[in-house]
């Protein structure tokens, strides 16, 4: 294991070779085809400089950016000093070389779609048991809802059909608030009734639930279900691969037909491959920063990732090149800006290649 010595030698020697960029020698060059963490550190100086300069008029992405670096890179404090001091015009000066470098040995294949968009962008809607539809008077894409009181006095059951390319945000009848992501369902009663509090669920939620000892809280899926008395905790249940609980604070617990488990904060609940439940400690900033308005990915695949781009702007997914599927990043961007700005922060990065084809996303 390389110590500490070791990897301030080794950024300081990729930070020299940045800010030299334009006398760049032969026998760097052929260092860096040698070694791959070498030629990767040069590739994460350049993506997180141009990442910062980029959304340099956003203060909450930039301490996004800084608390992100702090708490996943070693020896941080001087890896931060190294990456955020790099001259922009040293870093753009070795795309050419470095930045767009492929393998050589990656093969062409065919092209995969890994996410379908809808034909058109359809409406959020609220539809309520007893008939009709809830008018909504707004065309933001997140918007607030809150049961009126003359729907909270009558009984009834709401489904809130929120479609790919939206978000929305919903206060229960108990004070529990939902933060509901694009192509997502949820059904709620307009009161709450009898000893527990229940709703259903398919697609993906982050829930803020109102504390009440005697009335647990239960989110039913077609896969699981989670019941808690009062915490913050994100659903993903997409009937898939996907399919996760993940604890952000309190405590919970996980059914699925005879398995069961009880999450502690940090913690995450996914179906293994013998259908039974895996519990694994993750990052929850994931979870938190989707509720926020940010993407933030550390060390996921990129076919997650652009699945996820792909949902948030109801837009299709195509990998040309397959073997960039699971390959992994650490992508940060504000999730409430257009396509265009999200694919740009992709291609700055200089690891993979997006661009827009119509209503398609192309990675090659």
């Amino acid at each position: 294991m390389e110590n500490k010595n070791d990897i301030e030698e080794k950024l300081q020697k990729a930070l020299d070779i940045v800010e030299n960029a334009t006398d760049i020698t032969d026998e760097q060059l052929a260092e860096l085809s040698a070694d791959k963490e070498l030629l990767q550190d040069c590739r994460d100086i350049h993506s997180m400089k141009m990442m910062a300069q980029k959304q340099a008029a956003s203060i909450d992405v930039d301490k996004k950016y800084e608390a992100f670096e702090q708490q996943h890179q070693p020896s941080s404090h001087r890896r931060m000093a190294i990456w955020w001091g790099v001259a922009a015009a040293a870093a753009a000066a070795l795309i050419g070389f470095i930045f767009l470098h492929k393998d050589p040995a990656i093969a062409e294949d065919q092209p995969l779609m890994v996410y379908e968009a809808d034909a058109e962008l359809a409406p959020v809607t609220i539809t309520k048991k007893s008939g009709g539809q809830v008018v909504l008077k707004t065309t933001e894409q997140q918007v607030e809802f809150t049961p009126s009181i003359e729907d909270m006095e009558i009984e009834d059951v709401l489904t809130v059909n929120v479609p790919k390319g939206e978000s929305y945000t919903i206060n229960l009848p108990d004070g529990s608030h939902v933060y509901l992501y694009a192509d997502s369902r949820l059904i709620f009663p307009t009161r709450f009734a009898g000893d527990e509090r229940a709703v259903q669920l398919e697609g993906e939620a982050y829930f803020k639930v109102a504390p009440d000892a005697e009335h647990p809280f239960i989110v039913n899926t077609p896969t699981m279900q989670t019941m808690v008395l009062g915490t913050e905790f994100n659903v993903r249940a997409y009937g898939n691969r996907d399919d996760r609980v993940t604890l952000i604070s309190g405590s919970v617990m996980v059914n699925s037909d005879k398995h069961h488990a009880k999450l502690s904060p940090g913690e995450q609940a996914s179906f293994n491959d013998k259908g039974g439940l895996s519990i694994a400690q993750v990052d929850t900033e994931q979870f938190t920063s989707w509720r926020d308005g940010y993407f933030y990915f550390d060390n996921v695949q990129l076919q997650d990732i652009m699945r996820a781009i792909g949902r948030n702007y109801n837009m299709s997914v195509e990998f040309r090149d397959t073997s960039l599927l699971d390959y992994k990043i650490h992508f940060v961007a504000d999730r409430t800006s257009g396509i265009e700005t999200v694919i740009n922060t992709l291609n700055r990065m200089s690891k993979v290649h997006v661009q827009q084809e119509g209503s398609k996303i192309v990675v090659y």
